[in-house]
């Protein structure tokens, strides 16, 4: 312990020991030697010393010396700051806060050794005088002129201004980066800013602190970590690899290890979690933050007692400390347990009602609870106190624009949309949550007690902001949180390329798997039922093996055990690993559901629901770990055996790959090779040799017949008998295609051109309804819905898909409203009549047009009837 009496007898290191370090700090001109200040030199040797002592984690160093140089009358800044700042590494906050009192005393306007004492004192519970060490900051800076503050100075009176309420845009400019222009690349500066824009959820403006800082000092394990702290919520690889930096530098950083104990957890990695918490607890035995995360593993491995003693703990030091239930709500809410969450953070708020991010976090767990109402409010709350608040400045943002959704609502579903899309797509949405149910429902066993949320959302920035807070999340295209789903548009960023209905047939699929174990299940099992659900409802959704998760499977190493599937989903290496992901969950599910049977899974989610571990639950219920690992890993494997059995799957090497006749003669020593092979037949469709492509693409088609994609050989083969004029075979590829692939939508609307010129009415429709689920957007497919339903006889269903064509724009709106005009006639003679009339205002001479109008008013025709008017009608009538 350092005090006033104790700082006298400690003697400073001798400066000429000192001077032996000091090569670079004396030098020689030509005439002269000249010797610098000594006592700038000692100051110069104490910095680099003391900061690397406390960079590397060698705190009980960096205290000593510091106190040393203290102890002999050098009370520098930096000295007072990191020996304060290496007690509280340590945990040792009473004992510093004591010091603080004694440099008080000694120093009482020393503006960054009152902000140091202000975290003190917050830290060990003394929230009165905290708040009286803000008003003595600003107080006393309001009494200085800009020219008399220090860069120390201007990073305290910013710190203390921003928890005072100032902007945080202001604040950033005239005091963190003021200091900059007093002192170029002070290294707090960059630490107060990025931990500024942290707070404020802006990771954008942090990253870019950070990174500036890391420039100046790439030795600062804060640094490092503050800019993993930016990229954690969206990129885990990017977070770690940052965590590993700041950890090679120093091991005993407690934020690094903390971040990479939230990771684990989330991961449901709890032993490795445990693990990095116990690093923690040898330097600093009483932190919060680990304690609060201990906290969350007992609770995901329901230990109630060491949740209570692990809390307990938490709050040693300061009893009323809001940060620790705000942490441990916070991770349990990422695991999606959203109602536990919820009331950590109402714990929290107890504590502090004004704590904004408990608020914010508060008001997000509602929102995903579907308790709007109160959750706005809170948004309201936190926008209000903080206008510069970036996930309650979204929110609140997105709160206006919802205001003019659409809603639909029945007894187990309420829909929520803009206008538009309720009117295009609002009725399917809601036929497949239906079927979704009536199917799901009952074959897991469980009543839902209330409807379901579903919200739609047309711009991707509205749908993260609604599901994450922030802008981002591309790639995802649903979410479930239990009772409420957020979709991605289909006319959205996704729009054609991926199939909607299968979407949210697996997000309702969450609904019912999420419910039946209180949201407690671990990720992969989740996804994992959700994509083999889809299988089941419909053999063209969901995933299966291709190629490239064959190279995972057998040639990578991708391919995990059970209990790591859950970390792809978080830290994938690429797109196509976070896909495999989601494939290989199916896959286990796929191989439970076959070795043990549905009934045995049922059972597996009750007891998850009731609180067993994964491990447990598996083990009571279907099979131990350890042998479900190996066991699923041979399944795994001989499924990508079994796919392509002749193909040749090695990439070919060296090959000229816009070559033709170098390819071929490839091919004639290696004729299975599939990648060879879907070069050639593309090299030939550029060549226009369309029979080749014809003789080529077959023996490809025949070798691999789940050629799917975007580069399929089924559209080579489609394109190439289309040219050559075989339709009928062009025909036939296609329809193959189409009744492997829920996606392809080239192949739908082709048929669907070829369906109605033949009028092959019944394929039409189901094309029709094919391309629907992939775009419900599109006229073309509504047209030609409308067309088979009027054949068919289904008036009703034909009203609603041309109306849909007149929503969306029609080419040839005469045509519409005359065939909307045949189809209300009897039932609306009115809204019949005022259709035919708009036809007519279309197409003045369209002759059908004119013959029905005449019918309907009952008076003779006077219409033109001649060659003009005949050749106007089929042209509107679709039938040239």
């Amino acid at each position: 312990m350092l005090t006033a009496r104790t700082a006298r007898g400690i003697a400073l290191i001798p400066a000429i020991a000192l001077l032996g370090h000091l090569g670079g700090f004396i030098g020689k001109t030509q005439s002269q030697t000249r010797r610098i200040n000594v006592e700038e030199a000692i100051e110069a040797e104490l910095l680099d010393r003391t900061r690397n002592f406390f960079w590397s984690g060698a705190y009980d160093d960096c205290a000593a010396l510091c106190e040393s140089g203290i102890g002999a009358g050098r009370e520098y800044g930096f000295l007072i700051d990191l020996y304060f700042r290496a007690l509280m590494a340590e945990g040792k906050e009473p004992l510093a806060y004591r010091e603080f009192v004694e440099f008080r005393q000694r120093d009482a306007e020393n503006l960054p050794l009152l902000m140091t004492g202000y975290r003190l004192a917050r830290a060990t519970g003394r929230q009165e005088e905290a708040v009286e060490i803000l008003r003595q900051v600003n107080r006393l800076a309001g009494e200085r002129s800009r020219m008399e503050l220090s860069a120390d100075d201007l990073v305290a009176v910013g710190e203390a201004a921003f928890e005072l309420g100032a902007d945080p845009e202001k604040v950033l400019k005239n005091y963190f980066r003021a200091a900059r222009e007093k002192e170029k690349h002070y290294g707090l500066s960059y630490l107060a800013a990025g931990n500024l824009a942290l707070e404020k959820r802006n990771f954008d403006v942090a990253a870019r602190e950070f990174r500036a800082g890391i420039k100046a000092y790439p030795g600062d394990p804060d640094m490092h970590f503050g800019l993993a702290a930016a990229f954690f919520p969206s990129n885990r690889k990017l977070a770690n690899e940052l965590i590993d930096k700041a950890l090679s530098i120093n091991p005993k950083h407690t934020a690094s290890l903390l971040l990479r104990a939230e990771h684990f957890i989330d991961a449901e990695r709890y032993d490795e979690a445990g693990k990095v918490l116990r690093e923690i607890h040898k330097v600093n035995r009483n932190h919060p933050g680990a304690w609060a995360l201990a906290a969350v593993i007992a609770i995901f491995e329901n230990d109630k007692k060491q949740v209570a003693r692990a809390r307990k703990n938490a709050l040693k030091n300061w009893r009323a400390n809001p940060e620790v239930d705000y942490r441990i709500g916070k991770s349990i809410s990422r695991m999606r347990r959203f109602a536990e969450g919820a009331e950590y953070q109402r714990a929290a708020l107890k504590m502090d009602p004004e704590h904004l991010p408990a608020k914010i976090q508060l008001a997000q767990d509602l929102l995903r609870l579907g308790k709007e109402e109160d959750a706005w409010e809170l948004v309201e709350q936190v926008h209000r106190g903080d206008a510069y608040h970036v996930v309650a400045f979204n929110l609140a943002t997105l709160r206006d624009e919802m205001k003019d959704y659409q809603t639909i609502a029945t007894d187990d579903f309420v829909l929520r949309m803009t206008r538009k899309e309720a009117e295009v797509y609002g009725d399917r949405a809601l036929e497949i949550l239906e079927e979704a149910k009536s199917t799901l429902c009952p074959k897991y066993g469980i009543t839902l007690d209330e409807p379901v949320l579903v919200e739609f959302f047309p711009s991707q920035h509205d749908f993260a902001v609604r599901t994450l807070g922030v802008p981002g999340g591309g790639g995802l295209l649903g979410v479930c949180f239990g009772s409420v789903i957020t979709m991605n548009s289909p006319g959205g960023m996704a729009h054609g390329r991926n199939n909607w209905e299968a979407t949210l047939w697996h997000e309702f699929c969450h609904v019912v798997t999420l419910g039946l174990t209180q949201n407690k299940m671990s990720r992969w099992l989740s996804e994992g039922i959700s994509v083999y659900e889809e299988l089941q409802r419909d053999p063209t959704w969901g995933q299966r093996m291709t190629p490239v998760y064959r190279q995972m499977i057998l040639e990578g190493d991708v391919l995990k055990p059970v209990s790591e599937i859950g970390s792809m989903f978080l830290n994938p290496r690429s797109g196509a690993e976070l896909m495999f992901a989601y494939y290989e969950s199916a896959l286990v599910v796929e191989y439970l559901v076959e070795r043990y049977g549905i009934d045995r899974l049922q059972k597996l989610l009750a007891a998850l629901g009731k609180g067993d571990s994964m491990e447990k639950a598996l083990s009571a219920h279907m099979v131990k770990p350890n042998r479900l690992d190996a066991e699923f890993e041979e399944f795994a494997k001989d499924r990508a055996r079994k796919l392509g059995p002749g193909v040749d799957w090695t990439e070919p090497e060296g090959l000229d790959l816009l070559n033709a006749d170098t390819v071929q003669a490839f091919l004639e020593k290696h004729p299975n090779n599939l990648e060879a092979l879907k070069i050639y037949v593309g090299l030939l469709l550029e060549e226009e040799r369309w029979e080749e492509a014809v003789e080529w693409g077959e023996k490809l088609r025949w070798l691999f017949p789940r050629d799917l994609g975007e580069d399929s050989v089924y559209l080579a083969l489609a394109r190439a008998y289309r040219e050559s004029g075989d339709l009928e075979k062009e025909k036939g590829i296609l329809r193959d295609l189409a009744d492997l692939s829920s996606e392809a939508l080239p192949a739908y609307l082709r048929l669907m051109e070829l369906d109605l010129n033949d009028r092959r009415w019944p394929e039409l429709r189901e094309n029709a309804v094919r391309a629907l689920a992939v775009n419900p957007f599109l006229e073309r497919p509504y047209y030609g819905l409308g067309r088979a339903l009027e054949i068919g006889g289904d008036s009703e269903a034909a009203t609603d898909a041309f109306e849909k064509v007149l929503r969306l724009g029609s080419e040839k709106p005469a045509e519409i409203h005359y065939r909307l005009a045949r189809l209300k006639r009897e039932k609306d003679p009115d809204e019949a009549k005022r259709h035919v009339l708009d036809s007519l205002s279309e197409a003045p001479r369209f002759r059908e047009a004119q013959r029905l109008l005449v019918e309907m008013v009952g008076s003779p025709q006077s219409s033109v009837d001649g060659p003009e008017s005949r050749e106007e009608g089929r042209k509107q009538d679709g039938e040239e």
